[in-house]
């Protein structure tokens, strides 16, 4: 069978003259090689063919209804989804968390702390930096700031989350995080910005209307009744100098290292020093400038309440718990975040898809032609394929295989005339 096929493939000849008794053997051999020319040709473009044409793609836009979530997740990144709703509220899919300084869930701020530092009635006998007589007031006001930080927290995430996104468009999951994330940071910067300048205001004001302590830590005054009835009231000094600078009436800010004092003999001694906190002026003033390392350490809280009248014990808060603000940074340093160690942020892509709510979805779709395509475009070629293959080919085989004609000079005759 094999020899057979082969046989015929050698004697195939497509281009034989209608005339063969005038072709010649060369003629003969032309068309021979212009056939299997044409065959490896034509084959060879065949296959160029089905191969180019299974390589071009084309893009179709696909719609999809009713889209899910899922669904979207796997879609290009050209997918268009109009959302049913152009304005989506923030609250509806996320939800903003924050994680305050542990003082504020300390025991320090309880009132079990503040009953069991504060001296009643002897808080104005005591020396002006003496922590008995201001302490006491100090935690009062460090209480007040954790709650005041709390409220500007939540008025601040309740008017974040009636904030509104806009955009017609479905966005996809990381770009939604990523916009949102730029919200969440702007009220991040916000809302301790505000904070803290309502404190200032707050500051500014109660020194401009000099406004003083009822704890004799602004005023030192003396009530003399020499025959007539004389108040004599005079600024207090802070500092190692007796000069103007250190007057509560020159600035509220000054003050001194806070503690537990001795007046003996119209002498003042130190019988502990608190680490890192101050008294002053003001409450305030001072609890803003103060640090607080003691209360990390419950070697330092021992020692104090050992000198206080209570039988309390407080546990110190602990320093290796993860935290922006190390034991040595000042209280107003905390409160210039706003007392907020960490924001933890929880965006839900479903949630947000739900509100946004698609009813259709269109993306493109490249993809390469069927087999059916690639055979209709190999017909639509053929017909003038086979034609300019069966033209040419015989042509150029012939050109090629042009006979030499061998021209033959015939030679002078030399013609001898004998005359006899």
């Amino acid at each position: 069978m094999v020899c057979c096929i082969i046989s015929y493939l050698r004697t195939l000849n497509i281009f034989q003259s209608n005339n063969t008794d005038n072709e010649d053997q060369h003629e003969i051999e032309n068309n021979l090689i212009a056939t299997r020319v044409y065959l490896i040709v034509l084959i060879l473009t065949f296959i160029s063919l089905t191969f180019s044409l299974s390589l071009i793609t084309q893009t179709t836009k696909v719609t999809l209804r009713y889209p899910t979530v899922e669904q979207v997740k796997t879609l290009p990144l050209d997918l268009q989804c109009p959302c049913s709703r152009l304005s989506i509220i923030y609250g509806t899919f996320i939800t903003l968390e924050a994680r305050f300084h542990q003082i504020c869930s300390s025991d320090f701020i309880s009132e079990r702390w503040i009953k069991a530092i504060y001296s009643g009635r002897n808080s104005t006998h005591f020396y002006q930096g003496d922590f008995r007589g201001i302490g006491s007031a100090q935690f009062q006001v460090l209480a007040s700031l954790c709650q005041l930080s709390q409220n500007n927290v939540e008025d601040g995430l309740s008017s974040f989350y009636d904030t509104s996104l806009i955009n017609s468009q479905m966005l996809f999951e990381d770009l939604l995080k990523a916009t949102i994330q730029v919200s969440i940071q702007q009220f991040n910067t916000t809302v301790p910005v505000t904070f803290k300048s309502q404190l200032d205001l707050i500051n500014k004001l109660i020194f401009g209307n000099q406004l003083i302590s009822g704890l004799r830590t602004t005023l030192d005054v003396e009530y003399i009744n020499n025959g007539e009835s004389n108040i004599f009231a005079n600024y207090l000094f802070y500092g190692n100098s007796n000069i103007t600078e250190n007057k509560c009436v020159t600035d509220y800010n000054i003050g001194v290292l806070s503690g537990i004092y001795n007046i003996s003999n119209n002498e003042t001694t130190i019988l502990f020093h608190i680490p890192g906190f101050l008294s002053g002026c003001m409450p305030i003033n001072s609890l803003l400038q103060s640090t607080l390392e003691c209360f990390y350490n419950q070697t330092c809280i021992d020692k104090l309440l050992s000198y206080l009248s209570t039988n309390e014990t407080f546990q110190a808060m602990n320093e290796t718990k993860q935290t922006l603000f190390p034991s040595k940074f000042t209280i107003q340093s905390i409160i210039n975040d706003i007392m907020v160690e960490e924001w933890i942020s929880n965006i839900s892509y479903e949630k947000y898809f739900n509100q946004c709510a698609p009813i259709s979805c269109t993306y493109s779709q490249i993809q390469r032609h069927d087999s059916i395509y690639i055979l209709i475009g190999i017909i639509s070629l053929v017909g003038g394929i086979t034609l300019i293959l069966g033209i040419s080919i015989p042509i150029i085989i012939q050109f090629i295989r042009k006979p030499k004609i061998k021209e033959i000079k015939s030679k002078p005759k030399i013609s001898c005339k004998i005359e006899l």
